[in-house]
């Protein structure tokens, strides 16, 4: 004789919850993704920034300060 869950047991109740998880740990990985590629835009746009003076400029070898410009998104 073969034991068969009815609908709705624990095993249904198991795979929802492990569904949820997953789909919790893909937008957690998903945010990690996005807010890796922003600081590398930032970083980019620093650069550039820096490299379009020329030398002689004292914003070159000495940038605002981070608080003046740093804005926080949290």
């Amino acid at each position: 004789m073969v034991y068969v869950e009815p609908p709705g047991s624990w095993l249904d109740e198991t795979a929802c919850l492990e569904m949820q998880v997953n789909e919790f740990l893909a937008s957690c990985l998903m945010l990690i993704t996005l807010f890796s590629q922003a600081n590398a835009l930032v970083e980019k746009q620093h650069i550039s920034l820096v490299e379009a003076h020329k030398d002689g400029c004292p914003w070159k070898t000495r940038q605002c300060d981070r608080e003046f410009h740093h804005v926080d998104f949290f």
